[in-house]
């Protein structure tokens, strides 16, 4: 079973990448593309789960981190995952691909002190005391009110479909620039000032 998992998972994200290289504007494939939509609000838990993993790895193409983020692992992209989430099983799917020039790890545990060598930290809940506010981490959740409670990516599902709310000043604030195509697609931008692109 977890081998048929992974493989769909695979699946699931190739072809989303693929998406991703011929679609124009590149990132509308978030919002238009039915590989990445859930039609039906009664679809399986795991589905959502998957749709939300291939957003993660979308996000790691149009946010750019400090070089002095891979200061520790310069040729890794880590990506730690809070072991409570449902995610976590979904995100093993991801390990060898690459982002960039950098291979992707996963760690599954969220122990304080790996947290500050991971490019994004995914949480199942917004913890405020969690140390990654000033570094160049990225924080993403599906908890309801995730950016308006200091999360910089909430992963929110609207009218059947898996979007997402970026926190613009938290993700600023912790030195990472995200793309005017990502926050384009996004479903809610908090913090960001009209006529802003």
């Amino acid at each position: 079973m977890a081998c048929a998992l992974n493989m769909r998972s695979r699946r699931l994200l190739s072809r989303a990448s693929i998406t991703v290289r011929f679609t124009t504007p590149v990132f509308l494939f978030l919002a238009l593309n039915p590989i990445l939509a859930i039609a039906d609000p009664e679809a399986p838990l795991s589905t959502r789960l998957q749709v939300q993993v291939a957003y993660v790895y979308q996000f790691t193409k149009f946010i750019r981190w400090p070089e002095a983020a891979f200061q520790r692992q310069p040729s890794s992209f880590r990506i730690c995952v809070d072991a409570s989430s449902d995610m976590l099983p979904y995100f093993f799917s991801l390990e060898g691909r690459t982002t960039g020039n950098r291979m992707i790890e996963i760690l599954g545990n969220g122990t304080n002190d790996l947290i500050s060598d991971c490019q994004i930290y995914v949480l199942a809940k917004w913890r405020p005391e969690t140390a990654v506010a000033a570094a160049p981490i990225l924080t993403v959740s599906d908890e309801e009110g995730f950016v308006e409670r200091g999360g910089m990516i909430g992963l929110v599902v609207n009218e059947g479909s898996v979007r997402f709310d970026v926190n613009l000043p938290a993700a600023r604030g912790a030195g990472l620039e995200i793309s005017a195509k990502l926050l384009e697609a996004a479903n809610l931008i908090v913090g960001k000032r009209r006529h802003e692109n």
